[in-house]
């Protein structure tokens, strides 16, 4: 997808060290960066300091960047590499639940409903456990995917690879998921038997 007009200027002006250009292009997609370094860390801390890093080294990299994309597909790009450098550096896997990870609509249904936000923090629990047990790879294309909202041609053009090898990540990503799922399921009676339906679909998103 190609750049909009009015980014493109405002990358144009921060390439020629125009500061208020680059903070602009920060303040519109600091968001859902930090949110895909949180689910790719687990870690609010950990993504904070790879957020920081990111930006850095998109500052510091404007130059190369040559507008044959979005922007933001530039930036995620940058994103996953540092995320995905992070996690092959960390020594021992780790997983925390952070209420952030929690969609927004969950948690204003948790204030009404104490007993569903329970359930759904229990489930999203479990995801990130089986999240954090699969490759670089299938996490970073699953988490794009179905926690970004990116659609298999966006997901491509950030990982520069092609629409099959992402529709295949994904399909693979969601059964091992799947089967993790099953396992948390002895102890745990809000997931189902047969594959990903109702939160857990809603969780990892359509095909």
């Amino acid at each position: 997808m190609a750049i909009s007009k009015d980014e493109k200027k405002l990358v144009e002006r921060a390439q020629d060290g125009d500061r208020g250009a680059f903070e602009e292009l920060v303040r519109r997609h600091h968001g859902r960066v930090y949110g895909l370094l949180l689910h790719m860390t687990h870690n609010p801390s950990d993504a904070e300091d790879l957020l920081q890093d990111t930006l850095l080294r998109a500052y510091r990299g404007l130059k190369s960047f040559g507008f044959r994309s979005d922007f933001h597909t530039w930036l995620y790009r940058i994103a996953v590499n540092v995320s995905l450098n992070f996690l092959r550096k960390r020594r021992r896997k780790v997983v925390s639940f952070s209420e952030e990870l929690l969609p927004r609509d969950d948690l204003r249904e948790g204030e009404k409903n104490p007993r569903r936000q329970a359930e759904t923090r229990q489930l999203y629990e479990a995801v990130l456990a089986g999240i954090e047990e699969l490759s670089p790879d299938l996490k970073a294309t699953l988490i794009l995917f179905s926690f970004q909202g990116l659609t298999h041609k966006q997901v491509a053009e950030v990982l520069e690879c092609a629409e099959g090898t992402v529709a295949w990540r994904i399909s693979e990503a969601r059964q091992q998921l799947r089967r993790h799922l099953k396992k948390a399921k002895r102890g745990e009676g809000h997931v189902k038997q047969d594959g990903v339906h109702g939160s857990e679909r809603e969780t990892l998103g359509s095909p």
